[in-house]
């Protein structure tokens, strides 16, 4: 076919073409229209800047401060930021399903005395959206806009949506603290105190132990649980006696953060039912929590000592020998690759996210307890040796063999005083097997 005889056929698909998609341009602003039409309000999320919320005898109030939305009636509280965000968007998206034209009898819809008034400030107006009756089958709820007289009805899942409780609208954090920011965090109980403060950007200490090493993974773990810990329920706002919640005259167990010099406290008290009560601060409201708070609490406290045999950074080591002497693999970081040599001239690469699993895997061992110093010495075995860069010692390992059942005692070089300690037999078993598999020609890459 010539080009000549295209041109008619090019002249048709690009005619066909531009309908199409003139079309379709037309049907998404028809849609979009539609959409736009049966919206209630035409007003945007964050366009709203106060809020109010009328039942029967209740009223709540919300303002938007500084980006925060605060409750300011019938108490001031801090508001619960995803319970709010979650009305806004439904007040900002919230469309009739059906509009059935004006209605002078509104007592026949419930909209006499609606069952819940919800009002808005938008861009300095005021809206209002009246909510009635169920609607036949209990699909949706007659509404009614500002002084619209038109009948309007909404679903029931948007019904939902706005109709929250005080309690749903309240800020249910036990801590208002990021936990990154954090300087100091005290557990009190009656047969235990916990006493933690931040020395440095990554080291804790506990006062009044100071030869206990703070795990301070574990540590950031405990503190996230608790930034992220929920409140279940706002007991009483005004607690006139607190013996009858276990938290007078002393609490069961006393929770502190601080954060430049500020403090915030959670006080527990006695269970109820399945749930315990606790106190926001001194003067703070009586609330409900969880009964596997302080479970958590207890358990991550166990854990907290830094019970591992070599806690350092995985960065830092550029060689690694292992092995029985004076038979010793060495494995050395170079740009892209490790390059292990074993004691018959064995010649491997491996790839530096194998090894660094390795050295994860290795950091998993924690001894079980450190032995005296005038505990016996045994003849040296398996050998583990880690160096930097510039070839300063990192750590050293020395196996003693088995001791106790199920443990292995070992020989450790972090510091500046070796020390033993007992480990379990069969993780320390399991960390051998990884190096054995680094060491097997069918495992290059």
């Amino acid at each position: 076919m010539t080009p000549r005889r295209l041109l008619p056929l090019l002249a048709v698909f690009l005619v066909l073409a531009v309908s199409f998609f003139t079309l379709k341009w037309y049907q998404e602003r028809q849609e979009q229209a539609q959409q736009q039409a049966k919206k209630i309000f035409p007003v945007k999320e964050a366009e709203i800047t106060a809020l109010t919320l009328k039942k029967a005898r209740e009223e709540i109030r919300l303002i938007k401060k500084d980006k925060e939305w605060e409750i300011i009636k019938p108490l001031k509280s801090k508001a619960d930021p995803v319970a709010v965000s979650s009305l806004l968007t439904t007040l900002s998206f919230l469309d009739k399903v059906r509009d059935l034209g004006e209605e002078k009898d509104l007592a026949n819809f419930g909209l006499s005395e609606p069952a819940l008034v919800v009002e808005f400030n938008a861009q300095g107006k005021v809206h209002k959206l009246s909510l009635g009756a169920k609607t036949p089958g209990d699909q949706g709820y007659y509404v009614r806009k500002d002084q619209d007289p038109r009948l309007l009805v909404i679903s029931a899942a948007h019904q939902a949506s706005l109709d929250r409780s005080l309690t749903a609208l309240r800020d249910k954090v036990l801590f208002d603290f990021p936990w990154e920011k954090v300087t100091a965090l005290r557990i009190k109980t009656p047969s235990a105190f916990v006493d933690l403060e931040k020395t440095g950007p990554a080291t804790w200490r506990w006062l009044g132990r100071e030869n206990f090493k703070v795990r301070r993974d574990r540590l950031e773990s405990l503190l996230r649980l608790l930034s992220m810990a929920r409140l279940k329920d706002f007991v009483t706002d005004d607690p006139k006696d607190l013996r009858p919640y276990g938290l007078a005259p002393q609490p069961q167990a006393e929770i502190t953060l601080v954060r430049d010099k500020k403090e915030e406290s959670l006080y527990l008290g006695r269970r109820h039912d399945q749930d315990f009560y606790a106190r926001l601060g001194a003067s703070g409201p009586v609330v409900l929590v969880e009964p596997n708070l302080m479970q958590k609490i207890g358990e991550s406290l166990s854990k907290l000592e830094d019970r591992r045999l070599w806690p350092g950074e995985i960065g830092d080591v550029h060689k690694i020998v292992w092995g029985t002497p004076p038979q010793l693999w060495t494995a050395v970081k170079e740009k892209n690759v490790w390059k292990i040599t074993g004691p018959d001239k064995q010649d491997l690469s491996r790839a530096p996210a194998q090894m660094e699993v390795a050295l994860l895997r290795f950091q998993e061992l924690e001894y079980e307890r450190l032995l005296p110093d005038s505990a016996p010495a045994a003849k040296a075995g398996n050998l583990l040796l880690l160096e930097d860069g510039a070839g300063k010692v990192l750590f050293r390992l020395e196996e003693l063999g088995s001791a106790e059942k199920g443990l292995v005692a070992l020989r450790l070089e972090r510091g500046p005083q070796p020390e033993k300690a007992l480990t379990s037999q069969a993780a320390y078993h399991q960390w051998q097997e990884t190096l054995t598999r680094l060491t097997s020609p069918g495992k290059e890459r």
